[in-house]
């Protein structure tokens, strides 16, 4: 998509073929960042306009997502998974057919066009953050689990 530039961080198994492909169709804004540090990896997620996470296996709980979700950053992300628990579409992101390029596309359109959505996108992950999934909401969340547990096993016959 022009006038917009896609950064990538992080090495994997398919970013050999990705770089080939991004330079045999000559793509000028794709910047691979490769490794980075902390550092820097938070400069960047604080800096991006939309997070993509274009997975095609079933994802529980990335810990990007976290990430995102804690700098206040609407994600893109395939429909598989826990990813279509985690993220409201057109609310806190939005959620694509797993493997469907062109309803990708379509999607960053929609998040590159649309500056008053994306903003109050951000709004709506930040307060889902805060809501859902900051440190003291999570030992909440598992201090619930843990007593459920004890009480079905208390009354459960052994």
């Amino acid at each position: 998509i022009q006038g917009f530039q896609l950064k990538i961080m992080g090495d994997g198994p398919l970013s050999d073929d990705l770089r080939s492909y991004v330079d045999n169709e000559k793509i000028a804004n794709v910047e691979f960042l490769g490794f980075v540090s902390s550092k820097e990896y938070l400069r960047y997620m604080q800096g991006a306009s939309f997070l993509v996470i274009p997975s095609v296996c079933y994802e529980n709980f990335p810990c990007i997502v976290s990430e995102a979700l804690a700098c206040g950053i609407p994600i893109l992300a395939s429909n598989l998974g826990g990813m279509s628990e985690i993220i409201k579409d057109r609310e806190t992101g939005f959620l694509f057919r797993v493997g469907d390029v062109d309803d990708l596309v379509e999607k960053i359109k929609l998040a590159i066009n649309s500056k008053d959505t994306l903003r109050k996108m951000r709004e709506n992950v930040l307060k889902e953050y805060e809501a859902k999934y900051t440190p003291e909401e999570n030992h909440k969340t598992l201090l619930t689990v843990y007593s459920r547990a004890t009480q079905y096993r208390l009354t459960r016959k052994v």
